[in-house]
């Protein structure tokens, strides 16, 4: 990853999740144009930077680390149960669980940690809410 590149890495978070669920799903990307639905299932897929430092120093180089979370709001309709919304969390977990995606510049690395699932509960009034974190970091070697 080259200096200041979180618009890559952030780029290349968003791309696994739109290559595996946008086809499938109505999803809300950050700061993207987005009309919610009424009656159906949808999630909001955020990529949130996190703290960056200085993992190593080598003899002539240093490695930085950037963390961050990118968090799968999946919003059901109330009274529709919770079986579709835990599918689609287990298949969100299983995608992003201790993989690698290389940033295809700089051949360097973002390595996504274990994801977690939280059942928020209701949200508004007519949705149920569950989230996953797909926690991650990528190493700038400078």
């Amino acid at each position: 990853m080259t200096v200041a590149s979180h618009q890559k890495l952030q780029d290349v978070v968003r791309k696994r999740f739109s290559d595996e669920f946008s086809d499938e799903y109505i999803v809300c990307y950050d700061n993207a144009p987005f009309e919610q639905p009424d009656d159906e299932m949808w999630v909001r897929w955020s990529v949130t930077t996190g703290e960056s430092f200085r993992a190593d120093i080598g003899a002539s180089t240093s490695r930085n680390r950037h963390t961050g979370v990118a968090i799968a709001q999946i919003f059901t309709v109330l009274g529709k149960g919770t079986r579709e919304s835990l599918i689609l969390a287990d298949r969100i977990v299983s995608k992003f669980r201790s993989v690698t995606d290389t940033v295809s510049v700089s051949g360097n690395s973002v390595v996504f940690k274990t994801p977690s699932v939280t059942t928020v509960g209701r949200s508004g009034s007519q949705w149920w809410q569950i989230n996953v974190s797909c926690p991650y970091y990528a190493d700038e070697i400078a």
